[in-house]
Protein backbone atom coordinates (compact mmCIF):
# COMPACT_ATOMS: atom_id res chain seq x y z
CA UNK A 1 0.00 0.00 0.00
CA UNK A 2 1.35 3.41 -1.15
CA UNK A 3 2.46 5.83 2.11
CA UNK A 4 -0.23 8.81 1.92
CA UNK A 5 1.15 12.34 2.63
CA UNK A 6 -1.00 15.34 3.63
CA UNK A 7 0.42 18.35 1.97
CA UNK A 8 1.23 21.26 3.91
CA UNK A 9 -0.88 24.42 3.75
CA UNK A 10 0.58 27.50 2.82
CA UNK A 11 -2.01 29.41 5.33
CA UNK A 12 -1.27 27.54 8.14
CA UNK A 13 2.80 27.80 7.38
CA UNK A 14 2.17 31.91 7.02
CA UNK A 15 0.17 31.75 10.37
CA UNK A 16 2.35 29.66 11.87
CA UNK A 17 5.67 31.97 10.60
CA UNK A 18 3.68 34.89 11.87
CA UNK A 19 2.73 33.52 15.09
CA UNK A 20 6.13 32.48 16.00
CA UNK A 21 7.76 35.68 14.92
CA UNK A 22 5.65 37.67 17.04
CA UNK A 23 6.16 35.63 19.68
CA UNK A 24 10.23 36.06 19.43
CA UNK A 25 9.44 39.80 19.06
CA UNK A 26 6.74 40.10 22.30
CA UNK A 27 9.98 38.05 24.12
CA UNK A 28 13.00 40.22 23.07
CA UNK A 29 10.79 43.37 23.71
CA UNK A 30 9.85 41.97 27.15
CA UNK A 31 13.81 41.18 28.47
CA UNK A 32 15.03 44.78 26.98
CA UNK A 33 12.37 46.10 28.67
CA UNK A 34 12.63 44.37 31.88
CA UNK A 35 15.92 45.38 31.78
CA UNK A 36 15.36 48.83 31.35
CA UNK A 37 12.90 48.88 34.57
CA UNK A 38 14.32 46.10 37.01
CA UNK A 39 16.33 48.45 39.35
CA UNK A 40 12.64 50.50 39.88
CA UNK A 41 11.00 47.16 40.15
CA UNK A 42 14.13 45.61 42.79
CA UNK A 43 13.32 49.20 44.58
CA UNK A 44 9.78 48.62 44.64
CA UNK A 45 10.13 45.70 46.20
CA UNK A 46 11.78 45.89 48.65
CA UNK A 47 11.75 49.70 49.62
CA UNK A 48 9.34 48.82 52.64
CA UNK A 49 10.06 45.87 54.46
CA UNK A 50 6.62 45.60 56.01
CA UNK A 51 5.27 45.55 52.50
CA UNK A 52 7.97 43.03 50.91
CA UNK A 53 6.05 40.26 51.86
CA UNK A 54 2.44 41.33 50.25
CA UNK A 55 4.48 42.44 47.46
CA UNK A 56 6.33 39.55 46.74
CA UNK A 57 2.58 37.29 47.08
CA UNK A 58 1.41 39.93 43.99
CA UNK A 59 4.62 39.49 41.73
CA UNK A 60 3.78 35.40 42.13
CA UNK A 61 0.99 35.53 41.53
CA UNK A 62 1.68 37.91 38.72
CA UNK A 63 3.86 34.81 37.12
CA UNK A 64 2.14 31.43 38.47
CA UNK A 65 -1.50 32.66 37.20
CA UNK A 66 -0.81 33.17 33.92
CA UNK A 67 1.54 30.06 33.45
CA UNK A 68 -0.94 27.92 35.03
CA UNK A 69 -3.71 29.06 32.16
CA UNK A 70 -0.68 28.70 29.36
CA UNK A 71 -0.50 25.32 30.62
CA UNK A 72 -3.64 24.22 30.63
CA UNK A 73 -4.33 26.09 27.13
CA UNK A 74 -1.36 23.46 25.96
CA UNK A 75 -2.99 20.29 28.16
CA UNK A 76 -6.51 21.15 26.41
CA UNK A 77 -5.30 21.52 22.90
CA UNK A 78 -3.52 18.16 23.26
CA UNK A 79 -6.38 16.25 24.54
CA UNK A 80 -8.54 17.87 21.77
CA UNK A 81 -6.29 16.38 19.06
CA UNK A 82 -5.34 13.16 20.75
CA UNK A 83 -9.75 12.50 20.94
CA UNK A 84 -9.94 13.68 17.02
CA UNK A 85 -7.15 11.13 16.18
CA UNK A 86 -8.60 8.53 18.35
CA UNK A 87 -11.76 8.93 16.35
CA UNK A 88 -10.93 9.24 13.07
CA UNK A 89 -7.96 6.56 13.62
CA UNK A 90 -5.58 8.97 11.55
CA UNK A 91 -3.12 11.83 12.05
CA UNK A 92 -2.96 14.09 11.14
CA UNK A 93 -6.90 14.01 11.83
CA UNK A 94 -9.13 14.96 8.61
CA UNK A 95 -9.41 18.88 8.62
CA UNK A 96 -6.15 19.63 10.56
CA UNK A 97 -3.54 21.89 8.45
CA UNK A 98 -0.09 20.94 8.55
CA UNK A 99 2.71 23.32 8.23
CA UNK A 100 4.92 20.47 6.28
CA UNK A 101 4.33 17.42 4.04
CA UNK A 102 3.17 14.58 6.99
CA UNK A 103 2.70 11.10 6.45
CA UNK A 104 -0.26 10.03 7.34
CA UNK A 105 -0.51 6.97 9.90
CA UNK A 106 -3.39 5.14 10.91
CA UNK A 107 -4.62 2.08 12.77
CA UNK A 108 -2.80 1.04 15.99
CA UNK A 109 0.01 3.27 15.27
CA UNK A 110 -2.45 6.66 15.35
CA UNK A 111 -4.14 5.11 18.82
CA UNK A 112 -0.54 4.79 20.46
CA UNK A 113 -0.01 8.78 19.19
CA UNK A 114 -3.46 9.88 20.57
CA UNK A 115 -2.37 7.73 23.90
CA UNK A 116 0.77 9.41 24.28
CA UNK A 117 -0.43 12.86 23.63
CA UNK A 118 -3.14 12.05 26.11
CA UNK A 119 -0.10 11.05 28.36
CA UNK A 120 1.29 14.56 28.09
CA UNK A 121 -1.89 16.05 28.16
CA UNK A 122 -2.14 14.63 31.49
CA UNK A 123 1.46 15.26 32.73
CA UNK A 124 0.62 18.97 31.47
CA UNK A 125 -2.18 19.74 33.28
CA UNK A 126 -0.38 18.40 36.41
CA UNK A 127 2.29 20.45 35.93
CA UNK A 128 -0.81 23.50 35.49
CA UNK A 129 -1.91 22.38 39.07
CA UNK A 130 1.49 22.61 40.28
CA UNK A 131 2.79 25.66 39.29
CA UNK A 132 0.70 27.77 42.41
CA UNK A 133 2.07 24.93 44.58
CA UNK A 134 5.59 25.83 43.80
CA UNK A 135 4.75 29.63 43.91
CA UNK A 136 3.70 29.15 47.46
CA UNK A 137 6.79 27.14 48.21
CA UNK A 138 8.80 30.32 46.75
CA UNK A 139 6.76 32.16 48.35
CA UNK A 140 7.00 30.72 52.12
CA UNK A 141 10.58 30.18 51.89
CA UNK A 142 11.09 34.13 51.35
CA UNK A 143 9.57 34.68 55.02
CA UNK A 144 12.59 33.36 56.27
CA UNK A 145 14.74 36.28 54.20
CA UNK A 146 15.42 39.24 57.20
CA UNK A 147 16.57 42.62 56.41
Amino acid sequence: MPEEIQKADPKARRIAIILVLAGVAVGVISVVRFEHTRHRFAAWLLSDPDQFMDRARIVLTVIAVPMSLALFALALSSWRLAARVIASQRFPPPGLAVIRDTRVISGARARRFARVQLGFAALVTLLGILTPFASWWVFELLKTVTF
